[in-house]
C-alpha cells in the first residue's frame, strides 16, 4: 500500500487521521478501518481509494459514529467486476460497475450506518443509485431496490411512534403496554408500520387527540395479535389484523397444593384445565388479564377452597369435583354457567303444565274446583272444608245443628230438655234477674251476704245494688278477668306480664337508648370528646368529635375538651429575594427549609449606590476625582486662583512671574547668565571608572577629543580586546564547544546505547561509525502529551463513573450513568469531547449548566433527554457552547 505520509516513528505505523490515497486489490468481501483506529497493514479509509478487485466484492465501511459530517471518499473501479459499498450495518449505498468512479460523503453521523449521499464522475448518461433511492422499507440489493422491514423490539411502555419509523416492525415484549401512533395528518396519507404483541400483556394501540382507528378510540392487540397499521392521513385502519385462535380447545392438567400459582409458559392460553393435588392451604390460580375463556375442572382433595383470579381481580371459586366455565373480561373472572331462570312454559305435550302457576297447572291438567283444592290443601281442616266435612271425634267444626230433633243429654254437654225450665232443673240452676228458684244464700269462701257495714263494704256482700268483692263495687253485671298483659315501648320492660290469676306487673328501664321522637338523646355510649350534634335530616342526634383545623390541634379527654392553637403565626414554606432594577442579587433563593439568602450584585446610582465595583469606577461614574494625589483630574479650567508652589503649582498667573517664584530661567536662558557670550579657554575628557579613555585634550582653542580603551563589564562591555579574552572574561564557551571541553579534538572509540522508555528501547555499541538501533513500541504517553498542538487521546475509549456533573477529567471518555447528569460552564475547553451512555431502562436529563447546550442540527438550546439505553457525545466549540447528538437524544 502506497502511503501519503511518512513514518517517522519507524516499527507500527501510526496513521494520521485522514489518508490521501488507497490503492485496494481487492480479493475478498472487507470491511475499512478508519485511519486513528487501524494499525499497520489494515486497511484504511483514504480519500482516494483505487480498487482493483478480483470477483464482485463488497466493501464495508466502519461506523459513521466515530468520525464526523464531511467525511469523502473517492471510489475508482479499475476492474472488470462490479463491486458494493455496504454501510456499517450492511445496508448498501453504492454499486460500482467496472471502470466507474462514485464520490461518496456523510452527512449525518447519529447512527452506526450513517447517512450518505453519492453521485457518479464522468457519466455521459445520469445513473440513479439503489441506495440514493431506497426510503423508507426499502433497502438497496446491489443496483436494485428491495422491501425492507427493519424490526424494532420494545417493552417501554408508553412508546411513542414519529413520522421515522415508517416501515418498520414494531414487537412488543412485554406485559400490559400502550403504543402511541403519531397524528394521522403528520404522517400523511399511506404512512403505516406493522405491529405485533409478542409479550405476556394486551398491547393498546393509542391514536393521537380524537383520532380513531377501525372506528374505535383504540385498537387492543392479545398475546400473538398481529396487523398493519395505516394512516389515510386523517384516521387509522389496520391491514391484515391477525388474532390468535383463542378458541381452539386446547387442555391441560396441573397439580396444585394451595397458595398463589400464576400461570406462565406453556400454561397459558389452554381452554381447559383440571387442577389436581391435595390443598394445604386455599388456592388461586392468577391468569392474565386478558380476554379469555377458561374451562375449570377442580379435582384437588383436601379442606380448601381453589379459585381463579388476575393478579388485581377477586377469586371466583369452583368447587371440588365440580366443573366451570370461566372467562375473563380483561379486569375479573366471571362464571359463564350462572343464568337466569327459565322464563318459558313447557307444554303438555312435552312433559310440562303448559302453565306458569300451580293454580293454572292443575285446571290444565284437568282438576275441578273441589278437587283442587282438597288437593292444594296443607292440612285436613283445610281439605274438610274444601268439602264441607266435620271432624270426627271432638270438633269445633260443627257450628250449628239445625236439623237437631232430640235434645242432646247433660252428658253429651246439652240440657237434657227442649224447655228452659227443663233445662235449668236438669242443670240445677236458678233463673236469673228476679226469680223464685233461688231460695237461700250460704255466706262461704270470703263472701259475707248482708247489707253493707260503715259505708264501705266488707269483705265480701251482695246485695240489692249489686256484688262488692273487697269492698270494691262490681256493679250489677256479672263475668270473670281471666289475663292481664302489659306492653311498653323498646327503652322500657315489663315483668310479671300477663297477669293471669294474682301478680305485679314490674316497670323498668331496659337498658335500649330512649329515642330523640321520645326526648332522648338515641345513645347509650360515648368515647372522650364526643359531642352530640343535630341533624336536621329525620331530626337525629350524631355523636361526633371536633375535627382540628389548620393551626389547631385538640385534645379529648374523660369530661374535657381542649383546644389550642399550633400555627405560631403561620407556616412559611418558601422565602426568595429579588434585587429588582437595583442591580443587586440574591443567591441562595428560593429558600424552601433552611438556609442563608447571599446579597451581591453591584448597587445602581439610582438606588443610591455607585454601579461600580472599584473605588475608581465609583469616581469615573459619579463624576468624581479621588482625594489626593490622583490622575482623575484632567483638567482644571474653572481654576481662578493660581496653585502655590506647595499645591504643585508656581504661585503665578505670568510666565515671568512664574520664574521668578520658582526661582528659574527661561529656556532662552537655562544657566541664567546676564549675558549669553563669553570665550571658551579650556576643555578636556576623562572615561572615569568605564575603561575607556578621551585623549587630545585639553583643548585650548580648538581640537578633537579621542575615545578609546576597553569598555569593562561592569559597564555593558566584555573588558576585552579579541573574542577568546572576551570568553574568559564573561566566563563563556564559543559555540563550537558549548560544553568548555578543554580539548575538542580526538577519536571516538566506542559509543553505547541502552535503556528503555514508554515501551521505546535504545541498543547496540558504534566503535567507529554506525547507527545505535530504536525499537519497540510506544506503549504509553505522558497524560496530556500533544502531537501538533493537540492533546493526544485514547486507541480505546476508557469508562469513567462520574455522576451529579461532568469533570475535566472525563474529556475523551464515555460517561456510563443511571440518572441525570449536568455540563457545567466554563469548565472544558474548546475542541473537549465527552460521551454519556444512559445504563439505565428509563429516560435521563442531560442539565445544561453551560450556558448553550445546542442540539446538533438545530437551533434548539437547553435540557436534552437521553433515552433508556441511549449514547450521546458532547464536543465543546468553547467553554460555554457545547454541541450534543446522539442515538436517543431528544
Amino acid at each position: 500500500m502506497s502511503t501519503s505520509f511518512t513514518q517517522v516513528f519507524g516499527g507500527t505505523t501510526i496513521y494520521p487521521s485522514d489518508v490521501s490515497y488507497l490503492a485496494l486489490a481487492l480479493t475478498s468481501d472487507i470491511v475499512l478501518e478508519w485511519p486513528l483506529e487501524a494499525t499497520t497493514g489494515n486497511n484504511v479509509v483514504a480519500r482516494i481509494i483505487d480498487i482493483t478487485p478480483t470477483g464482485p466484492y463488497t466493501i464495508a465501511l466502519p461506523d459513521a459514529m466515530s468520525v464526523g459530517v464531511g467525511q469523502t471518499i473517492l471510489f475508482n473501479n479499475l476492474g472488470p467486476d462490479t463491486i458494493t459499498i455496504d454501510n456499517a450495518v450492511g445496508n448498501a449505498i453504492l454499486s460500482i460497475g467496472a471502470g466507474e468512479q462514485w464520490q461518496a460523503y456523510l452527512i449525518s453521523n447519529t447512527t452506526v450506518g450513517g447517512v450518505w449521499r453519492t453521485f457518479r464522475y464522468g457519466a455521459a448518461t445520469a445513473q440513479a443509485q439503489a441506495a440514493a433511492l431506497a426510503g423508507a422499507g426499502l433497502v438497496a440489493d446491489g443496483s436494485e431496490l428491495a422491501q425492507n422491514y427493519e424490526v424494532i423490539d420494545f417493552s417501554i411502555t408508553p412508546y411513542s411512534l414519529t413520522a421515522p419509523d415508517r416501515a418498520r416492525v414494531f414487537v412488543w415484549g412485554g406485559g400490559l403496554g400502550t403504543l402511541n401512533l403519531p397524528t394521522a395528518v403528520a404522517a400523511g396519507d399511506g404512512w403505516f408500520v406493522q405491529v405485533r404483541n409478542g409479550g405476556q400483556g394486551d398491547l393498546t394501540i393509542d391514536p393521537a387527540g380524537t383520532e380513531l382507528i377501525n372506528a374505535a378510540s383504540t385498537l387492543r392487540l392479545q398475546p400473538g395479535d398481529s396487523a398493519v397499521v395505516v394512516s389515510d392521513g386523517v384516521q387509522w385502519y389496520t391491514i391484515g389484523l391477525g388474532q390468535q385462535a383463542v378458541f381452539a380447545f386446547d387442555y391441560t392438567s396441573i397439580a396444585v397444593t394451595g397458595g398463589t400459582y400464576t400461570l406462565a409458559g406453556s400454561e397459558l392460553n389452554r381452554i381447559a384445565y383440571k387442577f389436581t393435588g391435595t390443598l394445604a392451604s386455599n388456592a388461586n390460580i392468577v391468569v392474565p388479564a386478558t380476554v379469555q375463556q377458561y374451562w375449570v375442572n377442580n379435582a384437588t382433595t383436601g379442606a380448601f377452597t381453589l379459585g381463579v383470579k388476575t393478579a388485581s381481580g377477586t377469586a371466583t371459586l369452583v368447587a371440588q369435583g365440580a366443573t366451570a366455565i370461566l372467562y375473563c373480561d380483561g379486569t375479573d373472572i366471571i362464571s359463564a354457567t350462572t343464568s337466569s331462570a327459565f322464563v318459558g312454559t313447557v307444554p303438555i305435550s312435552q312433559g310440562g303444565t303448559g302453565a306458569v302457576n300451580a293454580p293454572s297447572a292443575l285446571t290444565n291438567l284437568g282438576g275441578t274446583g273441589i278437587g283442587t283444592s282438597v288437593f292444594t290443601a296443607s292440612t285436613t281442616a283445610a281439605a274438610r272444608s274444601a268439602i264441607a266435612a266435620a271432624a270426627s271425634g271432638a270438633n269445633s267444626d260443627i257450628t250449628s245443628i239445625t236439623g237437631l230433633t232430640t235434645a242432646l243429654t247433660v252428658a253429651q254437654g246439652g240440657t237434657g230438655s227442649t224447655t228452659a225450665a227443663g233445662a235449668r232443673s236438669n242443670l240445677s240452676a236458678a233463673q236469673s234477674g228476679s226469680n223464685a228458684d233461688i231460695t237461700a244464700l250460704t255466706a262461704s269462701g270470703g263472701v259475707q251476704v248482708g247489707a253493707p257495714t260503715g259505708g264501705a263494704q266488707g269483705t265480701g256482700t251482695i246485695n240489692a245494688t249489686g256484688l262488692f268483692i273487697n269492698g270494691v263495687g262490681v256493679g250489677t253485671g256479672s263475668g270473670s278477668v281471666t289475663s292481664v298483659a302489659m306492653t311498653v315501648p323498646s327503652f322500657l320492660s315489663v315483668t310479671g306480664s300477663p297477669v293471669t290469676t294474682s301478680g305485679t306487673l314490674a316497670v323498668s328501664l331496659s337498658g335500649t337508648a330512649l329515642p330523640v321522637a321520645n326526648g332522648g338523646t338515641g345513645q347509650t355510649t360515648y368515647t372522650d370528646g364526643q359531642l352530640l350534634i343535630g341533624n336536621s335530616t329525620g331530626n337525629t342526634l350524631t355523636k361526633a368529635t371536633l375535627t382540628a383545623g389548620s393551626g389547631i390541634s385538640i385534645t379529648n379527654s374523660a369530661g374535657g375538651i381542649t383546644i389550642t392553637s399550633t400555627a405560631g403565626g403561620g407556616t412559611v414554606t418558601s422565602v426568595a429575594a429579588s434585587g429588582g432594577t437595583t442591580g443587586l442579587s440574591f443567591t441562595g433563593s428560593p429558600i424552601t427549609t433552611s438556609g442563608t439568602l447571599t446579597l451581591g450584585g453591584t448597587l445602581a446610582i439610582a438606588n443610591g449606590g455607585t454601579g461600580a465595583t472599584s473605588a475608581s469606577g465609583a469616581r469615573l461614574n459619579l463624576g468624581a476625582a479621588g482625594s489626593g494625589a490622583n490622575s482623575d483630574i484632567t483638567s482644571l479650567s474653572g481654576l481662578t486662583t493660581a496653585l502655590s508652589i506647595g499645591q504643585g503649582g508656581t504661585g503665578a498667573t505670568s510666565a515671568a512671574a512664574a520664574l521668578s517664584s520658582l526661582g528659574a530661567y527661561p529656556a532662552s536662558n537655562p544657566s541664567g547668565f546676564t549675558s549669553n557670550t563669553g570665550t571658551v579657554t579650556s576643555v578636556n575628557g576623562s572615561g572615569g571608572t568605564t575603561g575607556l579613555t578621551l585623549s587630545g585634550g585639553p583643548i585650548t582653542s580648538s581640537g578633537t577629543l579621542t575615545l578609546g580603551g576597553t569598555l569593562a563589564v561592569a559597564n555593558g562591555g566584555t573588558g576585552a580586546t579579541s573574542a577568546a579574552a572576551a570568553l574568559t572574561s564573561l566566563g563563556a564557551y564559543p559555540a563550537s564547544n558549548p560544553n568548555g571541553y578543554t580539548s575538542n579534538t580526538g577519536t571516538v572509540t566506542s559509543v553505547g546505547g541502552t535503556g528503555s522508555a514508554n515501551g521505546l528501547s535504545l541498543s547496540g555499541t558504534v566503535t567507529s561509525s554506525g547507527n545505535l538501533t530504536l525499537s519497540g513500541s510506544v506503549t504509553s504517553v505522558a497524560s496530556g502529551a500533544t502531537i501538533d498542538g493537540v492533546t493526544i487521546g485514547y486507541r480505546n475509549i476508557p469508562r469513567s463513573t462520574t455522576s451529579g456533573t461532568a469533570v475535566v477529567g472525563d474529556v475523551g471518555k464515555v460517561i456510563a450513568v443511571s440518572a441525570g447528569i449536568t455540563i457545567p460552564n466554563s469548565t472544558f475547553a474548546a475542541g473537549d469531547a465527552i460521551s454519556i451512555y444512559n445504563d439505565s431502562g428509563s429516560s435521563i436529563t442531560i442539565t445544561a449548566g453551560v450556558s448553550t447546550l445546542r442540539l446538533a442540527g438545530t437551533t434548539t438550546t437547553g435540557n436534552r433527554t437521553l433515552a433508556a439505553r441511549g449514547m450521546a457525545t458532547v464536543w465543546f466549540n468553547s467553554a460555554t457552547e457545547a454541541i450534543i447528538s446522539g442515538a436517543g437524544v431528544s
